[in-house]
């Protein structure tokens, strides 16, 4: 999965989506994208 933890991605991803992540920002959390900007991320 774009040598992204599925755990620790998930979990983020939920918890952004949960406290009201903007629609129009969708696309960031994706696996690759959100790979580029997590500071643990290989």
């Amino acid at each position: 999965m774009h040598a992204v933890n599925p755990l620790t991605w998930a979990t983020d991803v939920l918890t952004k989506l949960q406290d009201g992540w903007p629609r129009a920002r969708l696309d960031e959390l994706l696996p690759d994208a959100w790979a580029r900007v997590q500071p643990t991320a290989p």
